[in-house]
């Protein structure tokens, strides 16, 4: 498995094009199969403040069935 992350959609297009992609490429051409190729999207980052929220409206639900 390899994963990689990048910041920019422009980051990704220009590390598809060099040099050092080239040599993934030729990996997957002398491959006896097709490999799973997948890019992943994240239109959005959060933080801890999610795990607040969460669990601020789980007890909220709580309060409300008491």
């Amino acid at each position: 498995m390899m994963e990689e992350l990048w910041e920019t959609q422009e980051d990704l297009h220009r590390h598809l094009c060099s040099p050092q992609y080239q040599r993934v490429l030729l990996v997957i051409e002398l491959a006896k199969g097709i490999p799973e190729i997948r890019f992943d999207t994240i239109t959005h980052t959060r933080g801890f403040e999610t795990v607040i929220e969460a669990r601020d409206h789980t007890e909220g639900l709580a309060e409300e069935a008491r």
